[in-house]
């Protein structure tokens, strides 16, 4: 059943928190959050919450959220306070809604974070007037490829002008997705910037 409210939200905080990381914490109810697109949580040590004894406190924990449309839980480490994960979390969740209008099952916590997908940007179509300032784009954000040697080591390169303008020769080009920047804030700039690129990720697990 889908959660519809802060009791229905601590319960999956509260199962979440059981499965991944033991019997012995809880959610602290008094500082959960029940926000527009994430319901925001916070854990401690049950001994600690009990009897508000320091020496049963638990250090390094952060600010997690439950992301309301799917269920998907973030946590954050202790380096990041409640507002400013919030606001990370909510740039995110924008910038893959608009991903997702051209790849309806992008998540983009498998581009910031290591986890078992790795997504690659495949190009299906572009206009020919539109190659050179997409190309731009891709300089810009110094798109690289991989090299292996006989020993099968891997050496990065930063792709040419030249080097990209022979691989817009011919569609589909695959562009995988090492860039200088973060890969999805580099889609979120293309998309941007060529609406009409007929574009498609792969997923390689």
């Amino acid at each position: 059943m889908q959660p519809n409210s802060t009791k229905d939200y601590i319960r999956v905080a509260r199962e979440y928190l059981l499965k991944n990381i033991g019997d012995h914490i809880d959610v602290i109810e008094e500082y959960a959050e029940d926000l527009d697109d994430v319901f925001l949580f916070f854990y401690q040590s049950k001994k600690y919450l009990e009897t508000r004894d320091e020496r049963y406190m638990l250090i390094g924990q952060g600010p997690m959220f439950i992301i309301k449309k799917d269920g998907r839980i973030i946590d954050y480490g202790s380096a990041w306070g409640h507002k400013m994960a919030r606001i990370d979390i909510i740039n995110k969740l924008n910038k893959e809604r608009l991903i997702r209008i051209f790849y309806k099952d992008y998540d983009i916590w498998n581009d910031y974070y290591v986890r078992n997908i790795s997504y690659k940007l495949i190009i299906k179509k572009l206009h020919e007037d539109d190659i050179e300032g997409f190309i731009s784009i891709l300089l810009k954000n110094k798109i690289q490829y991989h090299v292996i040697d006989e020993n099968k080591d891997y050496s990065s390169h930063y792709y040419s002008k030249e080097q990209l303008e022979k691989k817009f020769e011919k569609f589909p080009v695959n562009l995988g997705n090492r860039f200088s920047n973060f890969f999805p804030d580099v889609l979120i700039e293309l998309i941007n910037d060529y609406p009409y690129c007929d574009f498609t990720l792969s997923e390689d697990v």
